[in-house]
């Protein structure tokens, strides 16, 4: 009986096999007669089947099914190229060199679908999703650690970019222990290497109150891009906020004395000197130093300058610096509303001195705009920011010289500015 049993089992094993083997080429010829809703059902049904759910062949024909519904306009809407994505990688599970072009080229294609549904997602502002897309992109893109798709040209691109996106969606999303692992491990990766990567990466330390790891990531950010403001910035706010304003001064000031013929570090010095006269919190009063850190920040700006003439993030910066020192004399002008004799002699004098200010601007100003502008289809950020806004202050600048002429070509230039 036990053996009957046994025999029967065999005897049923083998046509369940040989059926679901049937449903595999069921399946073929829907897939050759181009009718994939009908391919689907056999294909299903024999990946279901513990008989074939481990056939590579199955597998396979799955994901040709389901890369071929993604192509109808109205099945490619539910976006069965995920389907088709599982299908491949079981089969590279089961048999990883089961007809492997066959296999390779239909896992390429869903890895460039989903790169592009992630973006759509992080367009769309839907980090979740972009985060999630990409990883199914890094999945694809990291099989046999990274070597199965050595051949592909673009593939070390595709998966910097996909690293660089799930980690701006981690990010935006706050959920920085996702986002943290992934700016660390492509911060110093050539294809997105950028400023913002150690700005993402010293925000998440500041905000997990980590400081030792928070003045390294500012110290190693200076040292690839000692110009930017933004780390400038985090660097400032760190000495400021933890009350060592002092020594970054300190520090800055016998960097400079040093080293006398590095402008990066006349520059620093001069950006430091700028940001203390001209404090950023909201209601910050005048330092009662003022004009010595003007003196100071003007003398380190022009030794930058005098090292590298044609630096226009020096010549910005500088201009910025006397242009924004007369426009607190131009506020303090346009607070005056009486017309007495001492008004009057109040008013001409502020007038003086703005106008001063703004001659001293307007070279710099010019430096900056005449170079950035034959190039302005192709700036980096920065230099469209430094763009922006020296073709703002020019505006007011040559308003109040009477440049009308000029100003109101830089007015049409704004207003198409994009």
């Amino acid at each position: 009986m036990k053996r009957f049993l046994l025999i029967v089992l065999a005897i049923s094993f083998h046509f369940v096999s040989q059926a679901q083997k049937q449903n595999i080429q069921s399946a073929m010829n829907y897939y050759n007669q181009k009718d994939y809703q009908k391919a689907q059902e056999f294909i299903d049904k024999a990946v279901k089947d513990p008989s074939t759910e481990k056939d590579p062949k199955a597998w396979m024909w799955r994901g040709h099914i389901y890369a071929a519904l993604q192509q109808d306009p109205v099945a490619g809407a539910g976006n069965p190229y995920r389907e088709a994505a599982i299908s491949y990688l079981k089969v590279v599970e089961l048999k990883p060199d089961y007809e492997k072009s066959s296999i390779d080229n239909g896992l390429m294609n869903c890895l460039f679908l989903y790169y592009n549904d992630g973006v759509k997602a992080y367009n769309d502002n839907k980090y979740d999703n972009s985060f999630g897309y990409m990883k199914n992109v890094l999945e694809i893109a990291n099989l046999d650690k990274g070597k199965r798709f050595g051949q592909v040209k673009t593939i070390d691109t595709i998966s910097a970019e996909a690293k660089w996106l799930s980690a701006n969606s981690a990010f935006l999303n706050q959920k920085y222990e996702d986002a943290l692992p992934i700016l660390i491990e492509i911060k110093n990766n050539p294809i997105v290497k950028k400023p913002a990567i150690y700005t993402y990466i010293i925000d998440i330390y500041r905000k997990q109150k980590k400081d030792k790891e928070y003045v390294a990531a500012i110290e190693d950010a200076k040292k690839q891009y000692p110009n930017d403001d933004a780390i400038r910035t985090e660097e400032l706010n760190y000495y400021i906020t933890s009350g060592k304003q002092g020594d970054l001064l300190k520090k800055l000031e016998e960097n400079a004395a040093k080293e006398p013929n590095n402008p990066d570090l006349s520059f620093d010095l001069a950006t430091f000197y700028q940001n203390m006269a001209f404090p950023k919190e909201k209601d910050a009063k005048k330092p009662a130093n003022y004009d010595e850190l003007i003196a100071k920040a003007e003398a380190a700006f022009q030794n930058a300058l005098r090292l590298n003439p044609d630096n226009t993030d020096y010549h910005y910066n500088l201009g910025a610096m006397y242009y924004n020192e007369g426009i607190v004399a131009n506020d303090a002008i346009n607070d005056i509303t009486g017309g007495s004799p001492e008004e009057t002699k109040k008013y001409n004098a502020l007038k003086t001195q703005r106008d001063g200010f703004f001659d001293k601007a307007l070279p710099h100003l010019e430096k900056v705009y005449s170079t950035l502008d034959p190039k302005a289809s192709a700036l980096s950020n920065e230099e469209r920011n430094d763009y922006h806004s020296s073709m703002i202050a020019l505006k007011q600048i040559y308003a109040v010289q009477n440049k009308l002429k000029e100003s109101a070509a830089l007015q049409t230039k704004l207003q198409n500015f994009h």
